[in-house]
């Protein structure tokens, strides 16, 4: 097991299909690049979805939605993230970094 910080990515979308493949390339683009990379599409009406599904450069997990609840209520279990991993909660116009961790 290496000793580096594991490194996870989450992107709330909602109808960005004109922003998330360049929010995607960033990511892709990165030194250190993440080891999962969460796509939370809630309920996009138009090719968010088809666009993560098809995008080669990272392995993204896409959740879709199946309808609009507004980012602050999706949620997602990440029981598999490992203690200590860093959470990046990516939405334009920012960015949140995050450590995760449990004890005992």
């Amino acid at each position: 097991m290496s000793d580096r910080t594991r490194i996870i990515s989450v992107i709330p979308v909602y109808n960005g299909e004109r922003f998330i493949r360049a929010t995607l390339d960033s990511l892709a683009a990165q030194t250190l690049r993440p080891d999962r990379v969460i796509v939370l599409d809630d309920a996009s009406t138009d090719g968010t979805a088809q666009l993560v599904e098809t995008y080669e450069p990272l392995d993204c997990e896409l959740v879709h939605g199946k309808k609009t609840r507004g980012c602050s209520t999706i949620s997602i279990r990440l029981s598999a993230t490992p203690p200590g991993a860093t959470t990046c909660i990516t939405s334009a116009p920012m960015t949140c970094c995050c450590r995760i961790s449990w004890s005992g």
